[in-house]
């Protein structure tokens, strides 16, 4: 009975165990198949909103390119209208200046009314009355007037004024072609010929005259004076001068470099040989040591000034930017006190900017030529020392060995 009790006991187990299995197994199919849909449907999702971005940037492209050419259209009707308003000014100016024409002729002529018929007319004897004028003005006048020679000594004379653009003085001291000094006052530019000046009374011009052209006679003509070297480095400011003293210091130093450097020529590679001789007739075991102590010796006075040189002219063209730094620092104080209605009061920090820069370069440049030529040369001549040396030691070695 209880062998029997074990066996149903046990069937029931089994059977159990496999019915639990193949629930597993049903709910492991269900999960992969659920899983395989997920990813399927996750596919398809990524897949329309690759789609969805692809249009969308597509359509903002679309967007971009139809901004781009409203913007362009919208700046050429703007251009347009800039035109237009500018075209309506110049018509209300003309149309301004025709009325202010007609209101002159009519005061002129005591006329209080005039009527539209006779417009024309009025118009047309307008502007011959102005072409007589202007045939008038530019003819060639010869008055009696006061001007100033060249001296500055203030005369009487003739004065040929030629239209509204060139005046010519004639005196007892001097005569010549006229500029404008500043409130109608004119003074002699250039001196003038008896012949040019009976040429020019009389209306005849040649190939050549000479004519000075003024725009005002209110407005005096400053004649440019050429600055010397020293109002150019005064101009500077004190950033010049350390400029060019330190270009002095330079000259100075490759002078002197020079000076060795040719010195050293001839009596550096003497002395090294001799000692090279000398050591090779006391049989020095270590007689390459010798050469580089000798060469080490005389490179002393060969590369003396070299770095420094070299040094001056880094430093040069950086002094040059500071005065431009310091230059343009002035020119925003003065328009900070006094504003950009007077371009004198600029001129000051800008032509201080300019001239220090122009400076450091003109010391850096020749100063960076000359010391690479002679750190050039002082390696020849180590190099020249170094060979010497080497040829004595083959041919004592050859003499030895005969």
């Amino acid at each position: 009975m209880r062998i029997i009790f074990l066996s149903l006991f046990f069937v029931y187990n089994v059977s159990g165990a496999s019915t639990l299995e193949s629930s597993y197994q049903r709910e492991i199919l269900f999960l992969k198949t659920y899983k395989s849909q997920l990813r399927k449907q996750t596919q398809d999702l990524e897949k329309s909103y690759i789609k969805r971005e692809i249009a969308a940037k597509q359509e903002i492209e679309n967007l971009q390119k139809k901004l781009i050419s409203l913007s362009t259209r919208n700046d050429k009707l703007s251009q347009k209208l800039s035109d237009l308003d500018r075209e309506i000014e110049e018509v209300v100016e003309s149309k301004n200046q025709l009325q202010t024409i007609v209101e002159q002729s009519r005061e002129e002529s005591f006329a209080k009314e005039i009527s539209e018929e006779d417009l024309k007319v009025e118009l047309i004897s307008v502007f011959d009355q102005a072409l007589k004028n202007l045939r008038t003005i530019n003819k060639v006048k010869v008055s009696q007037g006061e001007f100033f020679l060249k001296n500055g000594e203030k005369t009487e004379g003739e004065i040929i004024t030629i239209g509204q653009i060139a005046k010519y003085g004639v005196s007892e001291k001097e005569q010549g072609l006229l500029f404008p000094v500043g409130g109608h006052k004119f003074k002699i530019w250039s001196n003038l010929e008896d012949k040019q000046i009976a040429n020019i009374k009389e209306n005849k011009w040649s190939e050549i005259t000479p004519v000075f052209l003024y725009e005002s006679s209110e407005r005096g003509y400053i004649p440019k004076v050429d600055k010397t070297p020293l109002q150019t480095v005064q101009a500077g400011g004190e950033i010049a001068w350390v400029i060019v003293i330190l270009g002095v210091i330079a000259l100075v130093a490759s002078l002197l470099r020079v000076k060795l450097l040719w010195s050293a020529q001839a009596e550096s590679v003497l002395r090294v040989t001799n000692s090279v001789k000398q050591s090779l007739a006391h049989k020095v075991m270590n007689i390459e040591d010798v050469i580089d102590e000798k060469i080490l010796e005389e490179s002393k006075t060969i590369d003396r000034f070299g770095q420094f040189i070299v040094v001056l002219a880094a430093v040069a063209p950086l002094l040059g930017l500071l005065g431009t730094v310091t230059g343009m620092i002035a020119t925003f104080d003065t328009i900070t006190q006094f504003g950009t209605g007077n371009p004198k009061l600029l001129s000051g920090g800008i032509s201080e900017a300019l001239i220090t820069t122009m400076l450091g370069l003109m010391v850096a440049i020749p100063t960076l030529l000359l010391g690479n030529f002679l750190n050039s040369w002082s390696k020849k001549l180590k190099e020249e020392m170094e060979r010497a040396s080497l040829a004595i030691c083959n041919a004592f070695a050859t003499q030895e060995k005969l």
